[in-house]
């Protein structure tokens, strides 16, 4: 019998430096899907909608929740017009949280 080594898993990068920052401009279809495709990669997403009246920023967060919601991941508010979206694995390497409160966003 012979046995072979495994080959070296690649390792993930850390969750802070998959961070996605963004000013919505507008609630468009196609650039919520483009961002939204940001966290179905696993990609934690900050995004401020100060940009966008109250229906058009619902539209947007409703959006991104149910992205967020999907991937068994939470949505924390940084301040009344930003939010964070994550995935279930966004918190297992803590590199999220140490960034989020290095830079005082929770």
């Amino acid at each position: 019998m012979c046995f072979r080594k495994r080959e070296k898993e690649l390792k993930k990068p850390p969750t802070a430096s998959l961070i996605v920052i963004k000013q919505l401009l507008n609630s468009d279809n196609d650039e919520l899907v483009n961002i939204g495709d940001e966290l179905v990669q696993e990609k934690p997403l900050i995004i401020n909608f100060d940009k966008l009246n109250e229906r058009e920023a619902n539209k947007a967060i409703a959006f991104f929740s149910g992205i967020s919601f999907a991937k068994k991941g939470e949505v924390k508010t940084i301040n009344d017009k930003t939010f964070l979206f994550t995935t279930s694995d966004s918190f297992l390497d803590g590199t999220l949280e140490k960034y989020l409160s290095k830079n005082r966003l929770i």
